[in-house]
């Protein structure tokens, strides 16, 4: 018997924190027992010559609609040509339902995995998520607060959920120059939307360069909310570099490493921070305390609050000690989030339900 394939789908292989992850994950070569799909539906495509060096092959699926027969057909044909022994798919409400009813007409068995405290629409659209979880061969979290969020949601059995943390596969840069910290650098790594709270961290630069103008800010990502925020930016010293796939070259020139989120599924950027030596400034919400627990290995605020992150960064811009201290804290807290751990979990789960089907078709 050859090796079992996994088909992984996403809505599209752009430069989100998902796609990242799983890229990382297969370039540990820890999974290559498996032979693993990628499967898109849409663009962008940036990751697809990155995915194209570590997977089998990458399949674009002809997109209709999510509850078009066509799509439906579309799914089936791929399953069954490809004789994929598992599905594995995100919850991306465009795309989750209709790939579990064409998995399920294929009896073939679903891995669905939640990064993120979703809100749902209407009822209905809930009561279809909770059918499909149920109907699943096993869930995924990215971290106890999501997990605590779909069972209470989606009044699941805690069984049924494993919380698996996403990880960080390291690269080795040195930093460009040497650094004289004529100027503190903050980095910030996020999707440009509303609830990254982006606004909040222009508002603070502002206040901060009445007391101090060493300073400057580094926006790595893009989003709808890019247009809005670079005009508020103006005159300030903001840097905006887009998505970039090598963001370690940046991380390694930096101070500090700071995610304003109102709301989170686990905060990556906030593990990518650990991992380079930052001092992590983060909001007080539940899933980003599952990184950075205390006051020893970050400094935190209250979302929302311009003027709570204004004294945490001109805290640390005049204690460099503390500064020092909470990074080296922080850095110790990476051992958690290392991506062997993550690969090593999701095998054990790959394990299991491509086990379980082969006892089911004996």
């Amino acid at each position: 018997m050859g090796r079992r394939k996994i088909l992984r789908l996403f809505s599209n292989l752009g430069v989100g924190g998902v796609q990242k992850q799983y890229l990382q994950i297969l370039k540990t070569g820890e999974l290559n027992n498996y032979e693993i799909l990628i499967g898109t539906f849409s663009s962008p495509v940036s990751l697809k010559e990155e995915y194209k060096k570590v997977v089998s092959d990458i399949i674009t699926i002809p997109f209709n609609g999510k509850y078009s027969p066509a799509t439906l057909l579309n799914l089936c044909k791929v399953y069954k040509d490809y004789k994929c022994d598992l599905i594995h798919v995100s919850k991306m409400e465009d795309i989750i339902p209709i790939s579990f009813i064409a998995a399920k007409i294929c009896k073939i068995p679903v891995i669905v995995q939640y990064h993120f405290p979703y809100s749902w629409k209407s009822k209905r659209k809930l009561e279809i998520d909770r059918f499909l979880a149920i109907l699943s061969s096993d869930i995924i979290c990215v971290s106890r607060y999501v997990r605590e969020f779909i069972i209470k949601k989606l009044r699941l059995y805690e069984k049924q959920i494993i919380t698996i943390y996403n990880g960080y596969f390291s690269k080795t840069y040195k930093p460009t120059k040497k650094r004289k910290h004529k100027k503190i650098t903050i980095i910030v790594i996020a999707r440009l939307v509303k609830f990254k709270r982006l606004e909040d961290l222009i508002k603070t630069l502002k206040l901060i360069m009445n007391y101090r103008q060493d300073i400057e800010l580094i926006v790595i990502g893009d989003g709808p909310e890019r247009e809005r925020l670079e005009k508020l930016s103006q005159n300030l010293p903001v840097k905006w570099e887009g998505e970039i796939k090598d963001i370690e070259k940046y991380l390694v020139n930096a101070d500090l490493g700071i995610l304003p989120s109102s709301k989170e599924g686990l905060g990556n950027a906030v593990i990518e921070y650990i991992f380079n030596g930052l001092t992590p400034l983060t909001s007080n919400i539940p899933p980003l305390k599952e990184i950075v627990p205390d006051t020893h290995s970050s400094v935190s605020f209250t979302p929302k609050f311009p003027e709570e992150i204004f004294k945490a960064i001109l805290y640390l811009m005049e204690n460099p000690k503390v500064r020092k201290k909470t990074s080296i804290n922080a850095s110790h807290r990476a051992r958690n989030f290392n991506i062997k751990r993550t690969v090593s979990s999701l095998r054990n789960v790959y394990d299991k339900v491509l086990f379980h089907r082969l006892k089911t078709f004996k």
